[in-house]
């Protein structure tokens, strides 16, 4: 099966829209959002389209393909117009003999570790920057932002099989696609981790991990890592 992972839409329904046609687009059989759907949150500007009812009205349009966790910004006036559960502080599957566990971020992060056996994922929102880290065997994986991104990421997205995880942007485009793009240059280099190496966002570049050897390449085209 395929997962969508997605998170803080904060309310945008213009960028929910395009979400749910990258949805589509992937033929993803799941949709996991982690939290911060409706609401722009007290600390955050408003996003571009604002619109909750909207939002609301585009999720539940594929409620029975969602799975959800809640953000910190996620309220019990939100579950009224849901047609799905948000309230569960953490969410677990397990997908191609991987156990991946999902948290928005504010309660548990690699700072503050969710109990979970080596070798887990653990997939969060929350900061609004696509990251990737592995800290004392978890992989830590953060899918960005839909609607609000910081530190100059793109607004972004998660596609995984179990076997990998690709970053996306809302285009549906791949990281290195988007770094030279004119309007959108991701010009600080993002230092990555992933089975104790180093790794680099960069524009042109993304290093992959062989999952057999654990060795590492170099490509340009893709922004992904393999799960060993």
């Amino acid at each position: 099966m395929k997962y969508l992972i997605a998170s803080d839409i904060h309310g945008s329904a213009t960028f929910c829209e395009e979400l749910l046609d990258r949805f589509r687009d992937e033929e993803a059989d799941r949709l996991i959002l982690l939290g911060d759907l409706l609401y722009h949150g007290a600390r955050n500007p408003l996003p571009v389209g604002y619109n909750p009812k909207r939002v609301a009205e585009l999720l539940n349009s594929v409620a029975d393909k969602v799975l959800c966790v809640r953000g910190n910004c996620d309220s019990e006036v939100d579950a009224t117009v849901l047609r799905f559960p948000i309230f569960s502080e953490i969410g677990w599957l397990e997908i191609n003999g991987k156990v991946f566990y999902f948290s928005h971020g504010h309660h548990f992060s690699k700072e503050h570790p969710f109990p979970m056996p080596k070798d887990s994922v653990f997939c969060s929102g929350h900061t609004h920057v696509p990251h990737c880290e592995k800290v004392d065997g978890i992989l830590y994986a953060n899918c960005g932002s839909v609607s609000l991104p910081k530190q100059n990421s793109p607004r972004s997205y998660i596609v995984t099989d179990g076997k990998s995880l690709i970053w996306k942007d809302i285009d549906g485009l791949f990281f290195p696609s988007i770094f030279g793009n004119k309007k959108r240059r991701f010009r600080q280099r993002k230092r990555l981790f992933f089975s104790g190496k180093n790794y680099w966002f960069c524009r042109c570049m993304i290093c992959l991990a062989s999952s057999d050897k654990r060795t590492f390449s170099t490509t340009s085209g893709i922004s992904a890592f393999w799960i060993p």
